[in-house]
């Protein structure tokens, strides 16, 4: 039998989660003790797990990317052996990290899932020793745009929509003078937006990042975005970020650790959720970090198929993959 914490983020949703009783069915099924958690608060699961995960074989979020936040959080500040799996039942809007492992479909989808134990070790980054995230961190334009663009904006113009949002971020912000270091070089520069994720899909789309992503490789894709001058720089930004090419705007580096030093502190995301301002800031790739129970690896997954099947609303609660 198989110990199992289940923390729900009772306003995922609009509201406590009418398929619980269907997702503890489901664990009791397959033989799974399950002790339910319900937070109180923000940032009460990076409290609570610490406490309550010790002895359990897995924790499982039902929650959005900031739930899941919380308890990635509360693991790594657990000993590296007394860590229990992670697991997903994503309830959120943009359910970037389970989507980024698999995991399609509707909740009762992902609780199956939880109970087939497929565990794959993923990396986690930690912001200056103290701060953890699983799948994305940065600053600037384009960090909190999918958390503002409307959801039905979302579905009706997909990825137009978060460009155009970024976009008008980008000719409202200033640059920021930063001095960048990576394992492989340091040089300085003027940098309007800056992305260090994990991920294959991130603000609700996917392969428009990185590409060639691996989530436990011990890297990091790295996105930079510098200043546009007019609307013929800002042509070729889109471009970049449509086409996931790179050019004298756009750069994108894998690495595994990088600095940002800044002249004025800047504000940082981390998985969606405000992470602090920083003068300096050291981003660090904590390698095979914890186990995720998600879907099969990527190759096996016919995504146009899982795409099609999801926006044509078979189950509950669909959501169309962009």
């Amino acid at each position: 039998m198989k110990k199992v914490l289940l923390i729900v983020n009772p306003k995922a949703h609009g509201g406590l989660l009418p398929q619980l009783a269907e997702i503890l069915n489901i664990f009791s099924q397959a033989d799974y003790r399950t002790e339910v958690y319900i937070t109180q608060a923000a940032g009460d699961a990076a409290l609570q797990v610490p406490v309550r995960a010790l002895g359990k074989d897995i924790v499982v979020s039902c929650g959005g990317d900031g739930t899941m936040n919380e308890i990635v959080t509360g693991l790594m500040n657990m000993k590296p052996e007394d860590r229990p799996a992670l697991g997903l039942i994503p309830a959120g809007t943009t359910n970037d990290l389970a989507k980024s492992h698999n995991i399609v479909g509707t909740m009762l989808d992902a609780a199956k899932l939880v109970v087939e134990d497929r565990e794959n070790w993923v990396d986690i980054g930690c912001i200056n020793g103290e701060k953890y995230f699983e799948y994305v961190a940065g600053f600037g334009a384009f960090t909190g745009t999918s958390y503002l663009v409307p959801s039905g904006a979302k579905s009706i113009l997909g990825y137009t929509a978060y460009l155009v949002s970024g976009a008008v971020e980008l000719l409202n912000l200033t640059s920021k003078s930063v001095r960048i270091t990576t394992e492989e070089e340091s040089w300085d520069d003027q940098i309007m937006s800056a992305l260090i994720t994990n991920a294959s899909q991130v603000a609700g789309f996917r392969d428009k990042v990185a590409y060639n992503v691996d989530t436990n490789d011990g890297q990091f894709e790295l996105l930079l975005i510098r200043e546009p001058k007019d609307l013929v720089d800002m042509d070729q930004v889109l471009g970049s970020l449509v086409f996931v090419s790179d050019n004298k705007f756009v750069r994108r580096i894998k690495t595994s650790k990088v600095k940002f030093e800044f002249e004025q502190p800047a504000a940082w995301v981390k998985d969606g959720e405000y992470a602090g301002d920083y003068k300096e800031t050291v981003v660090e790739n904590i390698h095979s970090a914890i186990r995720i129970i998600g879907g099969p690896p990527v190759h096996e997954v016919d995504w146009v198929t899982n795409a099609a099947n999801i926006y044509t609303g078979l189950g509950q609660n669909p959501m169309p993959i962009v």
